[in-house]
This record gives structure tokens, C-alpha cells and sequence, in this order.
């Protein structure tokens, strides 16, 4: 029979790269552990987390962090994780709904806002994104976390708005100077489709 701690080491391996940023190599770890630890809360959610993180299968992550959350619903570290799966999947509206939850329950942690104003962003909402995002550097982040949240602030700040007003007036201007018949199509706001930068 398997010696039930047999993994241990493995799984101690991949935690230490996840800490020190090698995370295709701690995601490897973790698929491997998978099968031997199925309903590991705390596996299943790293291991979601590479995913997010490393470009991998979104699906299978959004189904193991939905799982960790199952397992332990008032988590709220696998609710992050939960939530950034949802934006790195582009469903920012679910992540919007997560994110909102996380901060008003823990209104001091820098990570959670960041997922939030990040998520804001993504969303439109510039005015809300750069609050949460400048909150969040207040709240003394990690020296990690600080430059990610200072390279979304500078995304927000210098990005133009596409708001739909400014998009409904340079269609109906397009529209004007084209022949009858010829109007222009409007194009959708690029904000809701970047795709996400890789963030941890």
C-alpha cells in the first residue's frame, strides 16, 4: 500500500517554488499530487492558481478552485483564488462579484483590493479601479505585490476612456460623413477585451 505520506516531499517542493515564483515548475508539482490528493483543499487551490498564473487549462483550474471553496467555504484566500481564475477567464463580472464580497469582509488586505481594482478596470470603471488600486498600496503590500499594483495604476491612468458616451459620439460623427447606406458598425470598448497580464 502507499505509504499515505509518501508525497509529502513533493508537495513541501512545490510549495517552496510557488514561493520563490517558479510556478510552471510548483504547477507540474501540484498535477502530479492531484491524484493522490483529490480533495486537498489547499492543493487543489494552488494548483488552480498555477494554472491561472502559467497560462494552463482555465477550466480544470476554475473546477479546482470552485472545488476548494466547497470544501472550505469561508476561506478567503480560495475565494481570491476563485475570483482571479474568473478574470484570467475573462468572466469579470463574476469576478466583480467575488472581489466585492472579499473587501468588504477584509477591507485591509492589499490583494484582494488589487483583484478588485484590477477587475474594475477591466470592467470600464476607471474612477473605481484606480480607488481600489490606490487603496491597496496604502495598505503596505508585499515589495511584490506593490509593483504589480503600481504597474495596474499606471495601466488605469493612461489608458483613454471608452466610455459609451465618447463611443456613441465618434460613431454618430463616423455615421455624418458616410454615404447613405455605408454607416459605420460600432467596434466594442478594448478595455472589456484585454486580456488580463499575468498577475500572482
Amino acid at each position: 500500500a502507499l505509504d499515505p505520506k509518501a508525497d509529502e516531499p513533493l508537495l513541501m517542493m512545490a510549495h517552496l517554488k510557488t514561493a520563490r515564483g517558479s510556478l510552471m515548475e510548483a504547477r507540474n508539482d501540484y498535477r502530479k499530487l492531484l491524484p493522490l490528493r483529490p480533495n486537498d483543499p489547499y492543493l487543489l487551490n494552488n494548483y488552480a492558481a498555477t494554472l491561472a498564473e502559467t497560462g494552463g487549462d482555465l477550466p480544470e483550474a476554475l473546477r479546482c478552485a470552485t472545488k476548494a471553496v466547497q470544501l472550505i467555504p469561508d476561506n478567503a484566500s480560495f475565494k481570491d483564488t476563485l475570483g482571479w481564475v474568473h478574470a484570467k477567464s475573462n468572466s469579470f463580472d463574476a469576478a466583480k462579484f467575488i472581489f466585492s464580497a472579499l473587501v468588504a469582509a477584509n477591507p485591509n488586505e492589499p490583494v484582494y483590493l488589487y483583484h478588485y481594482g484590477y477587475t474594475l478596470f477591466k470592467l470600464g470603471d476607471k474612477d473605481q479601479a484606480k480607488k481600489q488600486l490606490t487603496i491597496a498600496l496604502a495598505k503596505k503590500p508585499t515589495a511584490a505585490d506593490a509593483e504589480k499594483i503600481r504597474q495596474a495604476l499606471t495601466q488605469v491612468e493612461y489608458t483613454p476612456r471608452t466610455s459609451q458616451a465618447k463611443q456613441g459620439t465618434a460613431s454618430r460623427s463616423q455615421d455624418k460623413n458616410s454615404p447613405p447606406g455605408q454607416r459605420q458598425t460600432r467596434s466594442p470598448s478594448p478595455i472589456a477585451h484585454q486580456q488580463p497580464a499575468p498577475q500572482f
